[in-house]
């Protein structure tokens, strides 16, 4: 898809996504230092200026959601700020699940506080769609039920089944084939790659299995272009220790499993 920090804001969207655009605050500039660099390369000023902007509404929430931008395909991009905890990527997947979102991009971060405490940014790209598969567009109201759903989860209440069934896969001639594949990087850091046919709930599979195997998602990066999804996890112990070779080895059946049960969907 195209780039998220090159497309337009949101206009009002009952008050949200106002981005501050009067340049660097101190606020911005704090938020953009407690950020992985992996964040600071993707976006730019002003984008970071919103972002920043969102995390400071968040207050004293479990969780806050806003609107930030709308991308053609009335696709809408969501940031999600939340205490960080294990299982969180699957948990606000599930909630957007449970709203009939599909997920067409995703980043996510997480921030160490002064107080030590570890935030999660998460960003979510996600689109409705009608019983004939075409998108539609999204009210304000629809971004708060996103709040609660995800504010249920967190409390450990169960996710509402979601309004719609799935669409049935389209045939739209995408490439069948899947890869997987778990490599080190220079930090010791396990990464899991999956490029597969995009499917609905495939996002929602993998996270769901990594965390019922007791997996730490570091960070997530999916985007989806031409039928086709590229997912990158960097996982760890739910300690933050750095996943062994055996572990390594018994995810694997577990993630093809995942991307089973929504290819044969």
């Amino acid at each position: 898809m195209a780039d998220p920090s090159g497309q337009r804001e949101v206009g009002s969207l009952g008050g949200m996504a106002r981005g501050d655009s009067g340049g660097e605050t101190a606020g911005t500039v704090a938020f953009v230092a407690s950020m992985p660099p992996a964040y600071r390369a993707a976006f730019d000023e002003e984008t970071v200026a919103q972002h920043a902007a969102i995390v400071l509404r968040r207050g004293g929430r479990a969780c806050w959601v806003e609107a930030w931008r709308e991308l053609p395909g009335r696709t809408l991009a969501l940031c999600i700020v939340a205490d960080d905890q294990p299982g969180l990527a699957a948990r606000i997947t599930a909630a957007l699940a449970a709203a009939d979102l599909d997920v067409v991009d995703a980043h996510a971060y997480g921030r160490t506080l002064a107080s030590g405490r570890v935030e999660a940014v998460d960003l979510f790209w996600v689109r409705r769609r009608d019983e004939r598969g075409e998108p539609v567009a999204l009210r304000a109201a629809e971004v708060e039920e996103v709040q609660v759903a995800i504010e249920a989860v967190l409390a450990g209440r169960p996710v509402p089944v979601p309004r719609r069934p799935s669409l049935a896969p389209p045939d739209d001639g995408a490439p069948g084939s899947v890869r997987v594949r778990f490599e080190r990087t220079g930090r010791d850091v396990v990464v899991l790659t999956v490029v597969a046919p995009d499917r609905p709930g495939l996002l929602l599979a993998l996270t769901g299995a990594l965390f019922r195997a007791d997996v730490q998602i570091v960070a997530l990066r999916a985007t989806s272009e031409d039928g086709v999804v590229s997912d990158r996890f960097e996982l760890a112990e739910i300690d933050g220790s750095s996943l062994s070779e055996e572990r390594v080895r018994a995810l694997q059946p577990v993630v093809f499993e995942a991307i089973a049960t929504t290819i044969a969907t």
